[in-house]
């Protein structure tokens, strides 16, 4: 289209005309036209950019959810590792990655003088380049970013403290002795996400690391980080639990500089609150030995507090220091680039919540969504009653919603709020890790979350090929580095069920309900410690217990006002006692716990994980002619057949096939009789060696109107092992290693060339 300038406009005659109003017209149309193309719209139907809108992401007019994998830089050392590792989490079917870099990446690790944002020639093979080249072939294979980087700066030194005005010379040592200790010891180091909080220069080093991520070009892209589109997410600090820490009294091993300024805000907020002694005293009954607002001596423990009162205060004042350092980053964020554009409009989370306590869940609301976890499930039992000890399927367990290794509440869902589960994954050795990835596509769809990402990726050979698979191993965990055991990388049954929950999640083939239950908490309990934790010891907390109940049944979210005169309070159907049977939470999805399975049966999708038997018959997707599986060869699998292209599998041109079971290590060996409570790793023997044990799956698929249809059969390595015709049915086999199927209708074209 020509756009029409008030230059070359088209002469229209004279204005005093018998024809002005039609030549007005005219005008006035052209002059919309004009406006029309000048100036940009700031709706979401038109942005480039992932927003949120009606408590849920958008992207233009369409809602978008992120099936995603952390991926720290660490282990992605090259550009052709990049490369690799980006095309095969494509394959496994993410199509969103957390991205983390190091403290490190943007700044020189050596430095003595004030930090500087760092920079990089292009093809460097620097941190910054790796980064850059990292965000860019996201951008080319389209997945999508959380960022996480405006958390990441090093470790401040002492020639940062004239990032602000001097404070004289007394504070200026003090400030500088105060980073050298804190620099000098590991578990002070971790303290500083709290510090930065309080101490107005730490804050201050924050907000312009954060400027400079923002406006840094990158040369790959050509674009400023604040403009770019791929960046769906930020993220302004990982597990920071500023709140919880400063309830558990993390500050007393502050150096005094720091703690004193701490305790100095605290004294001025209650001056502002109470305004003398007797006021304060009125209010809580009773001060410490020398405690007294007036000198701005009140004491910041709250473990050995006169009253209640005081430590709900205590969570009140934690909370609005933290929300107000949340808001003045937001601020300065959004003022990075032009209304309607990038870091304007992206949304932010302020915090992740790691800890099963609600002072951290209503840290991580207070920017645009919200960050909760799900992670750390683990397969071992010391029950040694289970029949398959020393492991137990989640499945055969009764529907829960808390994950009783570490109390997380994996399907909280926060009302109006998009809500994503910033990390989850099942801790190995695990003998039924397979059931996992379906597990929290089940959870994250039935209580519509808008995403979720599992910890991580790992490392990955950027020369894997048909030619190394057989020396790779699983990685499990250690006593050392317990993380180890989330790595998945070369996971093959994980990773293919990964792709078939993936399609579940993204496509939304399992329906959440159209009113699930809402539980609110008010002011009240916001600040109070008898709602401190939603996880195992919810069962004192009939709120909480009941919410993780009737979440399977009946959907629930949770509500939080902080400005409701109340405590809690429950709209909607809710169940109160553990199931004693199956759930069947609509007609689609089934928590049958008492057989071990999870079914999930949709026009779309056949799901059964589980102990399935020899045969298993879905609900008839054509009248009279179901879907079956049937003379399956193992106990456990874990079987998915889903539509690719969002119709009915009756209807689909192409289909994904996951069957798969078990896996080890060759030569694993655990004596359950000497893992540790909550460090079950402890009783591996040997974690074992190449190559992967798998237990193959051998079953016939029954598949309906598939006359005219192909199977092709994929390797791990993404080889093409076998391509037949399918006649109603498929034969799995155990002779071919099979990482997964793809069903596709064969073209008329095709057919006529026969």
């Amino acid at each position: 289209m020509e756009i029409i300038t008030p230059t070359s406009m088209p002469d229209h005659g004279d204005l005093h005309s018998k024809d002005f109003p039609m030549k007005a017209l005219i005008l006035i149309i052209w002059f919309i036209v004009l406006l029309s193309l000048l100036i940009p719209s700031n709706g979401i139907c038109d942005s480039k950019y992932v927003q949120v809108k009606n408590g849920k992401f958008y992207l233009q007019d369409s809602r978008i959810k992120f099936w995603g994998v952390h991926l720290p830089l660490s282990v992605v050392y090259s550009h052709k590792k990049i490369d690799h590792v980006i095309l095969r989490i494509k394959k496994a079917g993410f199509n969103a990655i957390c991205l983390w870099p190091t403290h490190y990446t943007f700044y020189d690790h050596y430095r003595k003088s004030h930090k500087k944002f760092g920079a990089y020639k292009k093809g460097d093979g620097s941190s910054m380049d790796l980064f850059d080249y990292l965000v860019y072939r996201c951008k080319q294979e389209g997945i999508w970013i959380w960022m996480t980087a405006l958390g990441y700066m090093p470790y401040f030194k002492q020639a940062d403290y004239d990032i602000l005005p001097s404070e004289g010379g007394k504070d200026e040592r003090e400030w500088k002795a105060a980073i050298s200790q804190i620099n000098s010891q590991y578990d002070l180091r971790r303290e500083y996400t709290s510090l930065r909080i309080v101490d107005d220069r730490l804050r201050k080093l924050m907000l312009v690391h954060q400027k400079d991520f923002l406006n840094h070009f990158n040369q790959y892209t050509q674009k400023r980080n604040k403009e770019e589109e791929i960046i769906a997410l930020y993220e302004l600090g990982d597990e920071v639990n500023f709140v919880l820490k400063m309830r558990w009294g993390n500050f007393e091993k502050w150096p005094d500089y720091f703690k004193d300024k701490f305790k100095a805000k605290w004294n001025k907020w209650l001056l502002i609150k109470y305004g003398t002694d007797e006021s304060l005293l009125k209010a809580w009954g009773k001060l410490n030995n020398g405690e007294s607002l007036i000198n701005k001596s009140i004491g910041l423990s709250v473990s050995d507090t006169p009253c209640q009162r005081q430590k709900d205060f205590y969570n009140e004042f934690c909370n609005e220091l933290f929300k107000t350092y949340v808001s003045e980053q937001i601020k300065q964020i959004r003022a990075q680039a032009p209304s309607g554009t990038g870091c304007n409009v992206v949304p932010i989370c302020s915090d992740t919540s790691s800890y099963a306590r609600l002072y951290s869940l209503y840290s991580c609301m207070q920017g645009d969504f919200a960050a909760v976890s799900g992670d750390f499930f683990t397969n071992f039992t010391a029950d040694r009653t289970i029949s398959t000890y020393p492991w137990q399927s989640i499945l055969s367990q009764s529907p829960d919603m808390v994950n009783h290794v570490n109390g997380q509440s994996i399907g909280i869902k926060i009302k109006n709020t998009p809500t994503v589960l910033y990390t989850c994954n099942i801790m190995r050795p695990s003998e039924f890790k397979a059931e996992f990835p379906m597990y929290i596509a089940a959870i994250a769809s039935w209580q519509d979350l808008d995403g979720a990402f599992f910890y991580q990726w790992g490392v990955f050979d950027e020369n894997f090929n048909q030619n190394t698979y057989n020396r790779k191993t699983l990685s499990y965990a250690t006593e050392s580095t317990p993380a180890l055991g989330f790595w998945f990388a070369y996971d093959e049954i994980f990773l293919s069920q990964m792709k078939a929950a993936g399609i579940l999640f993204l496509n939304n083939y399992l329906l959440s309900p159209d009113e699930p239950t809402i539980f609110t908490l008010g002011k009240h309990a916001i600040s109070s410690a008898d709602y401190a934790s939603y996880g195992p010891s919810m069962f004192r907390m009939p709120f909480f217990h009941k919410y993780n109940r009737t979440a399977f049944q009946y959907g629930a979210q949770l509500e939080i006002l902080p400005a409701w005169n109340g405590t809690e309070k429950i709209d909607g159907p809710y169940i109160s006692k553990d199931f004693s049977k199956q759930v069947m939470a609509n007609g689609n999805l089934t928590w049958d716990w008492p057989n071990g399975r999870l079914i999930i049966d949709t026009p779309m999708a056949k799901i059964i994980n589980g102990f399935v038997g020899n045969s298993y018959s879905f609900k008839d997707n054509i009248p009279g002619e179901r879907i079956t599986i049937s003379n399956i060869n193992r106990d456990y699998i874990c079987f998915s057949l889903l539509s690719m292209d969002g119709v009915s599998l009756d209807q689909s041109q192409k289909i994904l096939l996951s069957l798969v079971s078990k896996s080890r290590n060759a030569g694993f060996a655990f004596d359950p009789g000497k893992a540790q409570p909550n460090k079950f790793y402890t009783g591996i023997l040997s974690p074992g060696s190449a190559p992967i044990v798998i237990d193959r799956v051998a079953a016939t698929i029954f598949l309906p109107n598939s006359n005219k249809r192909k199977c092709i059969k994929y390797d791990f390595c993404l080889n093409k092992l076998a391509e037949e015709d399918v006649t109603n049915k498929i034969i799995i086999s155990t002779d071919k290693p099979i990482f997964y199927c793809i069903i596709k209708t064969v073209s008329k074209e095709v057919e006529r060339q026969r």
